[in-house]
């Protein structure tokens, strides 16, 4: 009897193991196959490389991937796209993707959504200035 194989599954594993040997530009293509076949953790960790990982930076891109895998019903993706505003300093899209991971039932946001609850200046990772839009709206990262 043949083994049903999961391809979508199998190139996220093979590009995660690329990306612990340090081969990016190896990784970033198997994890958009994947991630363009409806593979969550591939779309978060494809969203993780652009945001974080690559040069230049690709945040657009990143957010499009997020938004994707939280679409997919991925908690851990509106967490990502929380972080993904604190160092833009948006405290507008914080609010929106905490409240939205803490939804989903994302622990860590369940926690950070009541101590912002308790307090509305309180935020975790970095300090905030004040600015609601986008910054990322004006970003070319094609």
């Amino acid at each position: 009897m043949s083994e049903v194989v999961d391809l979508p599954d199998t190139l996220c594993w093979q590009a995660f193991e690329l990306w612990e040997q340090g081969r990016l530009d190896a990784a970033v293509p198997l994890y958009e196959t994947s991630a363009r076949m409806g593979h969550s953790a591939a779309q978060i960790h494809l969203g993780t490389l652009m945001d974080d990982h690559l040069e230049p930076r690709r945040p657009l891109r990143a957010i499009y991937w997020y938004v994707r895998a939280f679409r997919n019903e991925e908690p851990s993706a509106a967490w990502n796209l929380a972080m993904h505003y604190v160092p833009r300093g948006n405290r507008r899209w914080f609010r929106f993707w905490i409240k939205k991971a803490a939804e989903a039932g994302h622990e860590d946001a369940i926690d950070e959504l009541k101590k912002l609850n308790f307090d509305p200046n309180y935020i975790t990772v970095l300090p905030f200035i004040e600015q609601d839009n986008d910054p990322c709206e004006a970003v070319d990262d094609e």
